[in-house]
């Protein structure tokens, strides 16, 4: 245990560097830029200049004169003069219910739905498994291409404290940069179960978090040379193409048990839960045996990404240097 937390005290302050910490800065943001611009779109909608700019300027007095202008065969039906309110549309409520294409915030009933969603996509679906991602995937990597790697192999069990140690790094900055832009840009939003929302996200963060860094962690150590364009190739193809299928395949992914724990946590309304496409999508399974497929598949990986990193021969020379 003293190895273990070592190992991951000295690979968090390797970490540390300026390229890192500004990285984490812009993933951070993420959560925190795209939802402060939906709302003002939203809020813009409620200025009074926004409004007049957007009123349809008509007059119901030439509209009359143009009309009475006209042939009889060619003049259309005649306005009355009692319509002239619908043309001035000065109730705000009922100039939108007119316009084609609503604008302006949503109902209040359906904003934590629309905040879980926004926030989940932004939080531990992008920002948490970025942030993981360049962690984890380069742990084998980086120790070849630093010449270390035959060191840590002669230490008494190096390869796997140093890649546990590797592995709660990875896992650190992604909770970390996950659960502080999700917490800004709650904080920014307007939503009366906020603290609800935040819970939810900060348990998705974590099941994110330790689930993606044992996949990439592993993807990286079956091709250390190529480990961060195997993980965005998975990424791509397996949790965002595959895990958007609604069939059994998508069951095997991470966002499809990440979807499901959402509905289940988060404060959405009964028109969302009881859709018939997200049943598609999310299953009929409790919040339990989600949380048990996600420990499986994060011990089965993490313990593959270890013995394969401590039995394979990796060739600490490139061609190059013979």
């Amino acid at each position: 245990m003293n190895k273990l937390i070592t190992s991951f005290q000295y690979e968090l302050r390797r970490t540390v560097s300026s390229t890192r910490v500004l990285w984490w800065i812009v993933l951070s943001a993420f959560p925190i830029l795209i939802p402060v611009l939906l709302q003002w779109a939203w809020n813009r909608d409620r200025t009074p200049d926004f409004r007049e700019q957007n009123r349809p300027q008509t007059n119901i007095a030439i509209e009359i004169e143009r009309s009475s202008e006209l042939p009889s065969a060619r003049r259309p039906r005649r306005p009355r003069l009692d319509d002239a309110d619908s043309f001035t549309a000065n109730n705000d409520d009922e100039w939108r219910s007119r316009r084609r294409g609503r604008r302006g915030p949503p109902p209040e009933e359906y904003l934590p739905t629309i905040w879980s969603v926004i926030f989940f996509v932004t939080g531990p679906s992008v920002c948490c498994a970025m942030s993981v991602l360049l962690t984890a995937a380069p742990a084998v990597a980086s120790e070849i291409e630093q010449r270390s790697w035959i060191y840590i192999a002669t230490r008494p069990y190096g390869i796997q404290t140093m890649m546990l140690g590797k592995y709660l790094t990875a896992v650190l900055w992604g909770i970390t940069s996950s659960i502080i832009g999700v917490s800004v840009g709650l904080l920014l939003t307007e939503s009366a179960q906020r603290l609800q929302i935040w819970q939810t996200l900060v348990g998705l963060s974590i099941c994110s978090a330790f689930a993606y860094a044992a996949v990439y962690m592993f993807l990286g150590a079956i091709l250390p040379r190529r480990a961060m364009v195997l993980c965005v190739i998975y990424t791509a193809i397996a949790e965002i193409i595959i895990g958007s299928f609604p069939a059994v395949i998508n069951r095997f992914t991470v966002q499809y048990r990440l979807r499901a724990l959402l509905v289940e946590w988060a404060p959405v309304s009964k028109e969302f839960r009881s859709n018939e496409a997200v049943d598609w999508y999310i299953g009929e399974q409790g919040s339990g045996n989600h949380l048990v497929w996600l420990a499986v598949l994060t011990a089965i990986t993490l313990t593959l990404a270890v013995q394969l990193a401590q039995r394979r021969e990796f060739a600490a020379s490139v061609e190059g240097d013979l």
